[in-house]
């Protein structure tokens, strides 16, 4: 992922929050998710699932050891 797709993807979260905040449903904030999208592409957690050049999914996924 470069420079590019992360600003693609603040781009989309920023619409989805708005919406959800516009309905009372307040589960981000300026902080998160937006700074953890650059850590989580260095460390390979995230992955886009996209619909031809459209980002239509955007998740993080984490291994954890016992």
């Amino acid at each position: 992922m470069n420079l590019l797709t992360l600003y693609l993807i603040k781009y989309k979260y920023h619409k989805i929050i708005a919406k959800t905040n516009a309905d009372n449903i307040n589960i981000w904030n300026e902080y998160y998710p937006y700074e953890m999208f650059k850590e989580d592409i260095e460390e390979k957690n995230l992955y886009l699932l996209t619909n031809k050049d459209e980002i239509v999914a955007v998740f993080a996924l984490f291994r954890h050891f016992n």
